[in-house]
């Protein structure tokens, strides 16, 4: 015959695991994908240093490349 001693902490973690469980459901890895890129800080910190790079390239191309720029002068005398 078992032990009292030996089944009580069985049958107390059982219960414990059948009364604090929740029910698994899943979710379509997209959607997932979705939620984190708009709310994980580290990605919205890349987003703007990508962002700040390209300026960077545009205003190093701009400081490099000649300024092209075209004047029409007119007048008429009488």
């Amino acid at each position: 015959m078992p032990n009292f001693l030996d089944t009580t902490p069985r049958i107390f973690f059982s219960f414990i695991i059948l009364f604090f469980s929740y029910p698994a459901f899943s979710r379509n890895l997209t959607e997932l994908i979705e939620g984190l890129l708009n709310t994980d800080t580290s990605i919205k910190n890349a987003e703007s240093a990508v962002t700040e790079a390209r300026n960077d390239i545009k205003t190093a191309w701009a400081a490099y490349l000649p300024e092209f720029d075209v004047k029409f002068i007119r007048g008429s005398e009488r």
